[in-house]
């Protein structure tokens, strides 16, 4: 329906048409379908919008067979009808109103058929035609029943002792041809297309139906004459066969003859035929256990046991006796475990009626707990209960024996199952047959229950334990004196969670037990959960905001708002205010459960100590790394409510971040580093700040960086030496072992310079510039060591967070006299590895490092030059690095301001670097990385521009109108680009710059540009740069003020030539307006102005801009002849095949007859001498243009299309050519390659064949920019 579905959602003409029946057919029992809808009362409930549709759709399928015209649209109605119905698939009360009329209506010319066809009465149609109607009739009552329930349906059909007979015929004879057409093979012709075939929805419709019908109260005898007894055409032995038949089948139609058989042989009259099929019950499923079965006999034993649940289900005792072999059976077949699930499941269902039929239903459990006792028999209760009790049956030893059987076989084999559906199953069980022991016997199973949660946790066990007792609380069967150790389990179920490598299981354990929470807070009065509310009130709302899963954290907090309504706000300390914040729909969102609500409850006292434990011991070393983030960053935002607390946990936070386990030790050292933001004011305990410090120093570091998760290792140490510098810790008071080896020290690659020299025995080891004498503290070396190391890591993650930290260490730590000459010979050796070092992240870190120095090394101008190197570096092009280094003239220029240090000499060289940035469009396997370049240079251009404004207070700026024009129109010229994101950030920045009063000077045409770029878009909350649709109309207005076109229309080529059509035609549209002459002579100059990046969108935009027939109108214009030989120069010894074929259509466009005769003969000899390229490909692509420019010329036509032009070439098609266009080839002297042989192509100096042509596209190709 899938399919279906999106159809009539998005066919306004079909709904139409389907709308219209409704207005030509009147509604039985309505006088008009107005009446219908007013007469709808209590519209929340009984609201269906399409009835209107409904009830006349239905209205007309169900006269389809009377009607004397035929509806060609039958099963389109039919189809229309299923699906409005399974629209209220979730709330399908909304129909109830409704469904009488429409099963009506579809059942009542059902009956008569079926009535024709017993008395054998001609009918008016041919049969094929009626088939086809019933089956749409059929799967129209089997979605009622799917939407609404089949018990609910099925009260719905005609019962009438009369319609007995031709029913079950009926189900004979569909039953029969439905199994025989699933053995025919149906031959794909023109014949069995409208064969019809029986569905099973019809044959499920018909059994449903007669399992109705036989419940009449009358003999079988008294219908049809016979005895069921002596005849076995009787009717009832009939109906048994056919049920036998049908058991086996992997539709629902095994359900509804399971359903058809248990009404027919529970009835009072059919004692033989229940006995006898009990009998056969038994050898069948011998028959199946004695061999290995097969996909067939387990349907069919899935068959035999719904039937027997359901007979042991509704069989009168005295009538039905339990078969100690068919018991035997069962209890044999749940232990084997090779059966299947389904299998098992129904196994457990039908032990359960099992044990129910021997228990006397007179024990109903009076022993159980109630809620609500009524006020006239509170007197009364003692000797009530006490005469109950007394008048308990006791049962027999055999009976006995098997309730017990049965029980440690649900226990063992069922509540631990590993199959979900097996332990529900066995937990409702456990609770149907616990209702009816005595209590000494209920007591002693329910302890038997509470045994499930000890020992190692076994989720299975747990989940089946938890829906247990959910169910015994459901009955009060668990008694007040046990509530304690019950919810001591349910407190530790809330949290199981137990790691299996790596994934953990528990979450359907904890989702049960907020289950047996909300049973609890249902079933027992205030005074009896008192004493655990608290406890268990803290836990569920812990479980609603921390736990992984969006259904346990949903189900936690439905139990706690239970907990909250049935015991009082009272009871549960600020239960109300909780409430409202711990929604059911607010907790779905995991990130704002542990950001946004748990920072709100926790400013409730009685809560936050449970909470800060709960992450703490929990969550912080959580398998999961989201969750061990957000733990942090909720502890963060927690330890400013309460840093005292939080302060206590620190010892055991610092002593786990020496655990082995490498999720633990990343939370805990991540969570370490967001407490301490919240608590540097408090934290003067020296041994703490030591014991932070010696975190650092673990010698397990370098063996977890070389494994799989060290690169959460290093994030999390870069984030904890970040807050250590910000704390500003005295590093050299630490006084660690010094007598470590020097080694440790070391970075990386020192440590292999080290290795290398011992192995080759020289005498001389490289130190490394963070040693030097001058660092006498082992902290501080570790610190450096470590910084150094990581800001040169390949992970740019990594890198960044290492030069955050970086920035403040150097800040804090070695901006003193004493430092001043190790950080020169940092800064020294970064320079050095950051113009001549071949690895890339060595150069990427360099860069970082260069750029988070402290600011008085940026007041030397050699600075500047470094900073800049990267982005003119030819020898190795590296586009992290000139973002590093963008980023780091940001912060440098930034600081020439401040320091009042700039000058125009200064502000020139950095505002030609970041205007040589955007002219970046390196292009690799991820695409148009120049891109990032280009939006970043262009947005530190805006920051330059107005901080030199700022900070030109009365002095004249250093920003000339000259350079910032050229800005400008970068900016333009990028906005007119094909990528959304850089057009987005673009036209952001000149709507910023246009509004800018101070810049009015500077821009030409300000009021017009701001009144363009500031106009209302029709909706004006959705204005999105980043939509060509809404962009370019725009834009393209700007094209009428010569100061931008030139630029813009540079961009916009890059759009209209790129491989995008849509954005193409947004381009084409909106630039109708402007002047046509102005356009193409700013494309000339454009194609006379072309680089290699930019040549072939160039002729790919004027070829698409005159095939669109912008120019028609412009025929005798100088400048048409001036494009057309430019396009001539561009192609003679051309090799670019992109060219030549972005070309082909501009010279076919050429041979127009609006142009003169000299360029039209020109444009003829191009395209010919095209079709000796030694391209192939050029060679056909040129062929089909001339085809369709030159369709009317038959001979010439004829010619082109006769000849393959990408296999070898056929010289005298070409000399026909040439003579029939009246050109003679020496004279127009146009030859695309002087290389070529015109016999053959030379297959050692020719490309080979392009079989796709954008894996031609060279490297920096502007047609790989598209990401």
């Amino acid at each position: 329906m899938t399919d279906q579905r999106g159809f009539y959602e998005g066919s306004e003409e079909n709904r139409s048409t389907a709308i219209n029946y409704s207005n030509q057919i009147p509604i039985a029992g309505y006088e008009s379908l107005t009446e219908l809808a007013d007469t709808e009362q209590c519209q929340h409930r009984a609201f269906v919008f399409e009835a209107q549709e409904l009830m006349a759709l239905v209205q007309r399928v169900s006269t389809y067979q009377s009607a004397t015209t035929k509806d060609d649209n039958i099963e389109f109605m039919a189809t229309r009808i299923t699906f409005i119905l399974e629209q209220y698939q979730e709330q399908s009360n909304l129909l109830d109103k409704y469904l009488g009329d429409i099963v009506s209506m579809i059942i009542t010319p059902l009956l008569n058929h079926v009535h024709d066809s017993f008395n054998k009465k001609k009918l008016s149609t041919t049969q094929k035609v009626d088939d086809h109607w019933i089956g749409l009739c059929y799967k129209i009552l089997y979605t009622c029943t799917k939407v609404r329930g089949a018990k609910t349906i099925v009260k719905l059909f005609p019962h009438q002792v009369q319609d007995l007979l031709p029913v079950t015929l009926l189900l004979e004879n569909r039953l029969k041809d439905f199994y025989s057409q699933e053995k025919e093979t149906i031959v794909d012709d023109e014949s069995s297309k409208t064969t019809y075939r029986i569905q099973w929805e019809e044959i499920y419709i018909i059994s449903l139906w007669l399992s109705l019908l036989i419940i009449i109260p009358f003999k079988f005898s008294s219908v049809d004459g016979k005895n069921p007894e002596d005849d076995q055409d009787s009717l009832s032995n009939r109906i048994i066969r056919l049920c036998k038949m049908a058991l086996g089948h992997s539709s629902k139609i095994r359900d509804s003859v399971a359903e058809l058989l248990s009404k027919l042989l529970t009835r009072p009259d059919m004692n033989n035929q229940l006995v006898q099929y009990l009998q056969w019950c038994t050898s069948t499923i011998d028959g199946i256990r004695s061999q290995v079965a097969t996909s067939e006999q387990n349907l069919y034993n899935i068959g035999i046991s719904t039937t027997l649940s359901l007979l042991f289900k509704r069989a009168d005792r005295k009538l039905l006796q339990l078969d100690d072999h068919l018991y035997q059976q069962i209890i044999q077949s749940i232990k084997d475990s090779s059966i299947e699930r389904v299998n098992q499941k129904l196994y457990t269902k039908l032990l359960q009626r099992m044990a129910l039929f021997i228990l006397p239903q007179t024990n109903n459990a009076s022993w159980r707990y109630q809620r609500v006792i009524k006020r006239l028999l509170q007197n009364n209760q003692h000797s009530l209960s006490s005469d109950q009790q007394e008048g308990e049956h006791q049962l027999p030893p055999e009976s006995s024996a098997k309730i017990e059987e049965i029980i440690e076989i649900l226990m063992s084999d069922g509540l631990g199952n590993k199959d979900t559906t097996v332990r529900w199953t066995s937990a409702k069980a456990m609770g149907r047959i616990i209702g009816l022991l005595d209590q000494e016997m209920g007591e002693q199973v329910i302890g038997f229950i509470f045994t499930c949660f000890e020992g190692e946790p076994d989720p299975f066990a747990w989940h089946g334990g938890c829906l247990a007792l959910a169910e015994l609380c459901r009955r009060g069967l668990i008694l007040p004196d046990n509530i304690g150790n019950l919810v001591e389990k349910v407190n530790k179920a809330l949290f199981l969670d137990v790691l299996k490598g790596s994934y953990s299981v528990g979450s359907y354990v904890r989702d049960a037990a907020c289950y047996v929470a909300w049973a609890l807070a249902r079933t027992y009065q205030p005074s009896v959960l008192e004493p655990f509310s608290s406890q268990l009130a803290s836990n569920l709302l812990v479980v609603s905001m921390f736990d992984r899963e969006i259904n346990c954290r949903k189900s936690a907090s439905a139990a706690f708002q239970e907990l909250v309504g049935r015991l009082g706000g009272m009871t549960i300390p600020h239960g109300i205010d909780i409430v409202q914040i711990v929604d059911y729909q607010a907790v779905g969102n995991r990130k704002h459960s542990y950001l946004e609500i748990a920072p709100i409850i926790a400013k409730f006292a009685p809560y936050y100590e449970a909470i800060v434990n709960h992450l703490v011991t929990s969550k912080i070393g959580h398998w999961d790394i989201e969750i061990r983030q957000l733990t942090s960053k909720a502890l963060k935002e927690l330890t400013t409510i309460n840093p005292s607390f939080c302060i206590s946990h620190l010892p055991f936070i610092i002593q786990q971040t020496k655990s082995d386990e490498l999720n633990i030790k990343h939370g805990y050292i991540l969570s370490l580093s967001q407490i301490l933001f919240g608590v540097s004011k408090l934290l003067n305990n020296n041994n703490l700040k030591s014991d932070i410090l010696m975190i650092l120093s673990d010698r397990k570091y370098e063996k977890i960086f070389k494994g799989k998760g060290g690169m959460y290792i290093r994030l999390s140490l870069c984030k904890l030496i970040y807050v250590i510098c910000i704390l500003n810790l005295e590093l050299e008071t630490h006084n660690s072992s010094t007598s470590q080896s020097s080694t440790a020290s070391l970075s990386l690659k020192e440590k292999i310079l080290l290795l290398k020299s011992k192995k080759t025995g020289s005498s001389t080891v490289p130190q490394p510039l963070s040693a030097t004498p001058s660092s006498s503290s082992n902290s501080y070396l570790t610190v450096l060591t470590f910084l150094e190391e990581n800001i040169q890591h390949p992970l740019e993650e990594i890198q960044k967070e290492a030069a955050i930290s970086t920035r403040i260490f150097l800040t804090n730590y070695m901006s003193t006299l004493e430092k001043e000459q190790q950080l020169g010979l940092l800064v020294k050796k970064y320079c050095d590895l950051l113009k001549n070092d071949l690895n890339r992240s060595t150069r990427r870190g360099a860069s970082l490092f260069i750029g988070n120095l402290p600011e008085q090394y940026y007041l030397d101008h050699e600075i500047l030059d470094i900073v800049i190197y990267p982005l003119y570096d030819e020898k190795l092009k590296d586009i992290e690095t000139r973002v590093n280094s963008l980023n780091s003239l940001k912060r440098l220029f930034t600081i020439y301001y401040d320091r009042s240090r700039m000058t125009l000499q200064l502000f020139d060289k950095i505002f030609r670097s970041l205007m040589d940035a955007t002219e970046d469009y390196c292009v690799d396997r991820r695409g148009d990385i120049g891109s990032w370049s280009r939006e970043l240079s262009c947005q530190i251009l805006n920051d330059l521009v107005l901080l030199d404004l700022k900070n030109g207070g009365g002095q004249s700026p250093n920003i000339t109108k000259s350079s910032f024009s050229q800005y400008f129109c970068k900016l333009l010229q990028l906005a007119g680009e094909k990528l959304d994101k850089i057009r987005e950030t673009c036209c952001l920045l000149i709507v910023q710059l246009v509004n800018n009063q101070q810049l009015e000077s500077y821009i030409d045409n300000a009021s017009e540009l701001k009144d363009i770029f500031n106009a209302i878009p029709p909706k004006p909350t959705i204005m999105n740069w980043s939509r060509s649709d809404m962009a370019f109309p725009r834009l393209c207005k700007v094209l009428n003020y010569g100061s931008y076109r030139y630029p813009l229309l540079l961009g916009l080529f890059s759009s209209i030539g790129g491989s995008s059509r849509s954005l193409a035609e947004d381009v084409i549209t909106n630039i109708q307006e402007i002047d046509r002459n102005l356009l193409l002579g700013t494309s000339f100059e454009l194609l006379g102005n072309s680089i290699d990046r930019t040549k072939i969108p160039n002729f790919k935009s004027v070829s698409f801009l005159f095939n669109s027939q912008l120019f028609d109108q412009i025929q005798n214009n100088e400048t048409n002849e001036k494009i057309f030989f430019k396009v001539k120069e561009s192609i003679i010894d051309c090799n670019d095949i992109i060219l030549l074929f972005s070309v082909v259509p501009l010279i076919s466009y050429f041979t127009k007859d609006i142009f003169n005769s000299k360029i039209k003969t020109e444009s003829i000899g191009l395209l010919l001498g095209l079709l000796s390229n030694k391209f192939p490909r050029v060679r056909k692509f040129a062929s089909q243009e001339m085809i369709y420019r030159f369709g009317s010329n038959k001979l010439a036509t004829d010619l082109l299309s006769k000849t393959e032009w990408d296999q070898e070439i056929n010289l005298e098609t070409l000399d026909l050519l040439y003579k029939h266009f009246g050109i003679e080839n020496k004279k127009v002297g146009i030859v695309v390659s002087k290389k070529q042989d015109t016999k053959s192509i030379d297959q050692s100096n020719s490309s080979p064949v392009v079989l796709n042509i954008d894996n031609q596209l060279p490297e920096d190709s502007e047609d790989l920019m598209e990401i």
